[in-house]
C-alpha cells in the first residue's frame, strides 16, 4: 500500500504540472498549429488522471468489502484456468477471471457471464466486459469503457474513458483507445497507436505503429493507417494506406 501511495503522489504531481503547462501555453500563443500539440498534452493529462483514479481504487480495495465471490465453477481456456464469479449484493452470475487481480472490488465494473479476463489484465472503475469478449495479458479496461461482442484487448493495451471496443475488434500491443472512441467490426488497433476523441475505426481497418486517429475522424473499410500518420478533425478514410 505504501508503494501505491507513492505512485499516486508522483502521478498527481505530474498531472498538475501538465495541466499548468496547458494553461500557460494557451495564454502564450494563438498559433493555429498549436491545437495539435494541445491535443497531445490533453491526452497525456487524461491518461495520468485515469491512472491516478485506478490506483486509488486499488488502494481503497485493500480495506473494502468484497463485491463478488467465486461460484466454485472453473474451466480451462487458452492454457489457463478461470473461475466464475457471482455478485454478492444480488447473486448475479458473472463471467470468468483467473484471479481477483483481474476485476476490482471497487466501482461498478463487471464482467458478463460469458466474458473472461485472465493473466495480469485488470478491469476497474465502471468498466464493463460482456458478450464473449476476452481481456488478457497486461491489458487494462477502466473508466466507463465497454468491451463487448467477440472483441479482444490484450498485451499492454488500455481502453478507458467512455471508449467502446466491440464486434470482432482487437486492440493489442501498447495501443490506447480513449474518450468516446469506438473500435468495432473486424478492426485492429495495435502497436503504439491511439484512437481518441469521438473517432471511429471499423470494418477491416487497421491502425498501427505510432498512428493516431482522433477528433471526429472515421477510418473504415480496408484502410490501414500506420507509421507516424495522424487522422483527425472530420477526416474520413475508407480504403488505401496512410503512413
Amino acid at each position: 500500500m505504501e508503494e501505491t501511495t507513492k505512485t499516486i503522489d508522483r502521478l498527481n504531481d505530474g498531472a498538475d504540472k501538465l495541466a499548468k503547462a496547458i494553461r500557460q501555453g494557451h495564454r502564450a500563443t494563438s498559433d493555429v498549429s498549436i491545437p495539435i500539440a494541445f491535443e497531445e498534452i490533453r491526452l497525456a493529462v487524461e491518461e495520468r488522471f485515469e491512472e491516478i483514479k485506478r490506483l486509488k481504487e486499488t488502494k481503497q480495495a485493500d480495506a473494502s468489502t468484497q463485491k463478488y465471490e467465486f461460484t466454485g465453477e472453473t474451466k480451462d481456456i487458452q492454457n489457463c484456468t478461470v473461475r466464475q464469479i457471482r455478485r454478492i449484493s444480488d447473486g448475479e452470475i458473472g463471467g470468468w477471471i483467473e484471479s481477483e487481480k483481474n476485476l476490482s472490488h471497487e466501482g461498478d465494473c463487471w464482467i458478463g457471464e460469458n466474458a473472461w479476463v485472465s493473466g495480469y489484465a485488470n478491469v476497474s472503475g465502471d468498466a464493463n466486459v460482456s458478450g464473449d469478449a476476452w481481456v488478457y495479458g497486461d491489458a487494462k479496461v477502466s473508466g466507463n469503457a465497454k468491451v463487448s461482442g467477440n472483441a479482444k484487448v490484450s498485451g499492454d493495451a488500455w481502453v478507458y474513458g467512455d471508449a467502446k471496443v466491440s464486434g470482432d475488434a482487437w486492440v493489442y500491443g501498447i495501443a490506447k483507445v480513449s474518450g468516446d472512441a469506438w473500435v468495432y467490426g473486424d478492426a485492429w488497433v495495435y502497436g503504439d497507436a491511439k484512437v481518441s476523441g469521438n473517432a471511429k475505426v471499423s470494418g477491416n481497418a487497421k491502425v498501427s505503429g505510432d498512428a493516431w486517429v482522433y477528433g471526429d475522424a472515421k477510418v473504415s473499410g480496408d484502410a490501414w493507417v500506420y507509421g507516424d500518420a495522424w487522422v483527425y478533425g472530420d477526416a474520413k478514410v475508407s480504403g488505401g494506406v496512410i503512413r
